[in-house]
């Protein structure tokens, strides 16, 4: 029936005339113009013998209800759901019904602010493919529930957009969703919405970086309004400032962002910056905290500070300690929102490691991170088993200071082995002395792999960190807020794991190393061509072209080898892969 009326209607439509199926709008600034279309039109459908429904026609009307909106020529609103009541009065007991609940507000979504979180729980229930499975109601999906409807019975009215008038796109993301508004100034120069969107990730849009996000919030908004936005030129307000140097380059490493602006080239706009307490409306599109109030709010950043910038493990470890009541969508929101977190963490790498130990002081690993110029330093010893670390800030980076602090910290601790680096200040004579007269294996890591010496290297990228991000911190604080915080590797904090009991100690150590990644099962092994290569070279073809015999493994996961050649060398894990293609304990 619409290719029909779209045969027989084709010199009118789009010019004061609209077709939906079998219903006809017909519309006009003047009167007389009005007068003639309806002329033309009634003309045309009795020449195809066309009869229309004389008790349904509608004639000179200021405002029209069409497909359930409301028009008046301005504004628009939707009609009020008929079966508000019943939704009302009733709860929904499977799948299919929070379908049925969720079809009838989707219907009002470009009226209502946020939708999609709004709607986070709800649609969450969703999920599987038995649509009579029985859910779990709870009071958060009570209260969602209970709002979406309030908001339908009182969704307010949107401006009709003025194609003669420049558009304003304003968007924004968090961790779960993505939002915007259409918008334009009337005639009194306030800005006005005219259409809302908003989006909820997926669960793997979810793991995409703040700005890919942001980005992404752009694309969305734009392929969205692209009927109001094609062909004309419109501004982008963003509360994230790295969209408009994103933008200004032809090309970036990121191949999903690149064919976002691939696409977005088909659209004129120009991107502004506005900071994000003046974004307003867009800005609170895509926030997920409306359920916490500000005290929570408040609590959440004060832990973030207080544990040192932390990450997601600890602070929410913490929040279960003290009770705080928040989601774990909310702890993530407000860490992608520090911009202290942003400024200072760096990107995690792919590692392979398999450290064990037994019990505390098996293996003491040490290093020195630079602070002031070339002299002063700082000193770090980590225990490998409890991840217990002492930090000692140094005048001088020189032997004789970092042996008085080793005496300090294990002159009375039954120390295995002690790890370093290649440096001089470890390597001299006197810590030497020291190590045998304690029968202390000294092992020195290879110059080739900073890596060797992993946990420790680990434990200084994390300290340097909560040093940055926390103004006026002394070391000393520094390392206690390091030892009293719970951590993801061992399950517990350090300063509790040091002090456990010997049997408590074992039942740790047997957890710890349930997931070790193994080693290799066979000696013989092919050897890359090159040094250090990426986890990504491994993968390609060609690299491994030397054969070699595994001769031990090194405490730091180094293995010495020996080649085909009857060379000894000193090889890391990612350097070597099997001939059989396989790890004992991996795959």
């Amino acid at each position: 029936m619409s290719r029909v009326m779209g045969d027989i209607l084709r010199d009118e439509i789009g010019n004061g005339v609209q077709v939906y199926i079998d219903d006809i709008i017909i519309h006009a600034k003047e009167e007389k113009d009005h007068d003639n279309l309806v002329k033309k039109v009634c003309e045309k459908l009795e020449l195809n013998k066309i009869r229309l429904n004389v008790e349904k026609v509608q004639f000179k009307k200021e405002k029209v209800i069409l497909l359930g909106i409301e028009i008046n020529g301005k504004t628009s609103i939707p009609k009020k759901a008929e079966n508000l009541e019943l939704f009302k009065n009733t709860r929904p007991k499977t799948v299919s019904d929070i379908r049925s609940f969720l079809g009838t507000a989707n219907w009002a979504r470009d009226y209502i602010e946020h939708f999609a979180h709004k709607t986070l729980i709800l649609t969450s229930l969703t999920k599987g493919k038995q649509k009579n499975r029985k859910i779990e109601w709870s009071e958060k999906c009570e209260k969602e529930y209970l709002d979406l409807i309030k908001e339908l019975e009182n969704l307010k009215e949107l401006n009709l957009p003025n194609y003669k008038k420049s558009f304003i796109l304003k968007t924004d993301a968090s961790y779960d969703a993505a939002g915007g508004v259409l918008m334009q100034y009337d005639e009194n120069s306030e800005l006005r919405p005219i259409y809302w969107f908003s989006k909820k990730f997926t669960a793997a849009e979810t793991k995409y970086g703040i700005t890919e996000k942001e980005m992404y919030a752009v694309y969305l908004g734009c392929n969205k309004f692209a009927h109001e936005l094609k062909g004309k030129h419109f501004e982008v307000h963003t509360d994230h400032k790295a969209l408009i140097t994103m933008r200004e380059k032809s090309f970036l490493e990121n191949d999903r962002v690149n064919r976002w602006i691939n696409k977005l080239s088909d659209f004129d706009f120009a991107i502004k910056y506005i900071p994000g307490e003046e974004m307003g409306l867009a800005d609170s599109l895509s926030r997920n905290l409306g359920n916490v109030d500000e005290e929570t709010i408040k609590k959440l950043n004060g832990l973030h500070v207080r544990l040192g910038h932390k990450g997601f493990e600890s602070i929410k470890h913490e929040v279960k300690e003290i009770g705080l009541d928040c989601t774990n969508n909310e702890i993530k929101e407000m860490l992608s929102r520090c911009e202290i977190c942003l400024k200072y963490n760096s990107q995690k790498r792919d590692e392979i490691k398999e450290i064990i130990v037994t019990k505390p002081f098996e293996k003491i690993g040490i290093d020195t991170k630079i602070i002031d110029g070339k002299t002063k330093a700082v000193l770090i010893a980590i225990d490998f088993f409890s991840r217990y670390i002492w930090i000692k800030e140094l005048e001088e980076k020189t032997e004789e200071n970092i042996l008085k602090c080793l005496k300090n910290w294990f002159e009375k601790e039954n120390v295995k082995m002690l790890i370093h680096d290649q440096g001089r200040e470890f390597t001299g004579k006197k810590i030497l002395e020291w190590c045998v007269s304690k029968n202390i294996i000294n092992h020195t890591t290879s110059h080739e792999s900073h890596t060797s010496n992993g946990r420790t290297e680990r434990a200084i990228r994390t300290i340097s960190s909560i040093k940055n991000k926390t103004e006026n911190l002394s070391w000393e604080k520094v390392s206690k807020i390091y030892n009293e915080t719970w951590h993801r590797g061992i399950k517990t904090t350090p300063v509790e794991l040091i002090k456990l009991k010997e049997e408590e100690k074992k039942d740790n150590f047997q957890k710890l190393n349930d997931k070790s990644t193994g080693f290799f099962k066979d000696n013989e092994v092919l050897i890359a061509n090159k040094e250090n290569r990426t986890k990504k070279d491994i993968d390609e073809k060609g690299l491994f072209n030397k054969k070699g015999k595994i001769l031990y493994k090194t405490p730091e996961d180094s293995y010495i080898v020996k080649t085909e050649l009857g060379k000894i060398v000193k090889k890391r894990r990612w350097d070597l892969k099997p001939t059989t293609a396989c790890l004992e304990g991996g795959s």
